[in-house]
């Protein structure tokens, strides 16, 4: 990462800009004409009239260093989570790591603050770095919105992003589910069996996936009970965030009966149903199975597999 700690200067002038220009030039706090500016920039960059400040795990500087005049500081760790700098208003920002965690992101955020005029503010970074600046900000403000009102809180962030370090992480707080994968209760509880049969009646054997609401799939899954390792109401939760978020998301369901499946398998899906639902890459898919009694102690019930978005993970508290 570099960034500049001067003025900037390009063809987009503002009032901003001069009320910037004759703070640093107390000498002649008159307004600057757009010419004498360009002028002036010119003059320092040509007569290298600035300073390089390098930040790093064996740098000495101080605050000293850049504290007045045109300054470039370039740096990777200690700029990225450390330091604040006072009239700061050109980034380049292009570092990140395989798997960045947010809450290193977020301390990024401080190059936006906490003196920066909007007028003067200029940043340099790739489309793949602002798309997640853009996700996490999206995910900052959906927490906030479950916080305000009272609901368990969902966290969904882009794939490959995780919330922070894994060694301070609680995992008993956190289950982290990869988006795109399938997930199944081994010991499923239907409140009743009839009433789901009833609420899926119109889906027959030989139908593909169809098209539903997120709220017809919650509505579903509400008639379930799930062993405690797997956290249905957690599902529910998700689905009903991303429903919030966007009232008109779809998603899809395939209903299949008469299945000889052994509950607690590894394995729920078959190849061709597994093939079927995966074409929906970016909603949530339910497949449900009717599975007969003959390999579960005699006892037909019906059995929900949740298919995630692949764009994302979920994180559910």
């Amino acid at each position: 990462m570099a960034w500049w700690t001067y003025q900037h200067a390009d063809e987009k002038f503002t009032d901003a800009f001069d009320r910037e220009y004759a703070a640093i030039t107390p000498q002649n706090t008159e307004k600057q004409p757009h010419d004498q500016v360009l002028t002036r920039v010119k003059q320092i960059l040509e007569k290298r009239e600035f300073t390089i400040v390098l930040l790093n795990g064996t740098s000495i500087d101080d605050d000293k260093d850049y504290e007045s005049g045109c300054n470039f500081v370039i740096g990777g760790t200690n700029l990225g989570r450390g330091v604040t700098f006072g009239q700061l208003n050109t980034f380049y920002y292009t570092r990140t790591s395989k798997n960045p965690n947010a809450d290193t992101m977020w301390q990024h955020n401080r190059m936006f603050g906490y003196d920066r005029d909007p007028g003067l503010i200029t940043m340099y970074s790739s489309r793949a770095l602002y798309k997640l600046f853009a996700e996490i900000n999206e995910t900052n403000n959906s927490i906030i919105r479950q916080a305000q009102a009272g609901k368990k809180i969902t966290i969904a962030y882009p794939d490959g992003l995780n919330p922070t370090r894994s060694n301070v992480l609680d995992k008993s707080l956190l289950n982290i589910l990869v988006g795109g994968s399938n997930h199944f209760p081994s010991v499923p509880k239907n409140e009743t069996t009839t009433q789901i049969s009833d609420l899926v009646q119109q889906f027959s054997n030989d139908d593909p996936a169809t098209e539903v609401s997120l709220k017809f799939i919650s509505d579903i899954l509400k008639h379930f009970k799930a062993e405690k390792e797997f956290n249905l109401d957690g599902y529910i939760k998700m689905i009903d965030s991303a429903r919030s978020e966007n009232p008109m998301a779809s998603a899809h369901i395939l209903v299949r009966r008469n299945r000889a499946v052994t509950l607690g398998n590894r394995a729920l899906l078959s190849p061709n149903d597994w093939k079927e639902t995966n074409q929906f890459q970016d909603e949530f898919v339910l497949t449900l199975y009717k599975v007969s009694g003959e390999k579960n102690n005699g006892k037909s019930v019906w059995v929900p597999n949740i298919k995630l978005p692949m764009k994302k993970n979920f994180y559910i508290i």
